[in-house]
């Protein structure tokens, strides 16, 4: 017996071809590291700018692929930029973003998160791994990012006034 890992739209197409869900991968794995920055350390030192940059700009694109209000924008550049049509790309947005949300706004992750990703590796005999998660996360960087974007957040809520919907 063999099963996988899908995600839209071969998990569609799995299902309509009638092969049976075993568990939903966020039931199993509620923080599953879905995607992630990797940055070699040495680089990282050397072009700390750089990297909270980077970081900053992952933050933004993040929180606006979550933003409903971007929703059907986020569907058109999906399907403008992948081989997905407009309905696989919709189907797509529904299952991981709404309703499985696999990904981050804050660009968070705990040490138990990277725990789990870690274990997993090593059962797979994927990655040795030898230390443990906590030597192979630091975020600092992303600390950093968070904190000017929110500096960036409350001088647009100062300059904009308050908002009235």
């Amino acid at each position: 017996m063999s099963a996988t890992i899908l995600t839209p739209p071969q998990s569609s197409a799995a299902a309509r071809a009638g092969l049976p869900l075993l568990v939903s991968l966020t039931e199993r794995y509620p923080n599953y590291l879905f995607s992630a920055m990797l940055v070699n350390l040495e680089f990282a030192r050397a072009q700390p700018d750089t990297v909270t940059a980077y970081l900053r700009a992952e933050l933004h694109a993040q929180r606006r692929l979550a933003d409903p209000g971007a929703k059907h924008d986020m569907i058109r550049i999906l399907a403008e930029n992948s081989e997905l049509d407009a309905a696989e790309s919709a189907m797509c947005y529904a299952e991981m973003v709404e309703r499985d949300r696999v990904f981050c706004t804050d660009g968070n992750l705990a040490p138990a998160d990277l725990g789990d990703l870690v274990d997993g590796l090593r059962r797979l005999g994927e990655c040795d791994c030898r230390l443990g998660p906590a030597a192979y996360l630091d975020l600092s960087w992303l600390h950093q990012a968070q904190q000017q974007l929110a500096r960036a957040d409350a001088r647009a809520l100062s300059t904009e006034g308050p908002i009235h919907r």
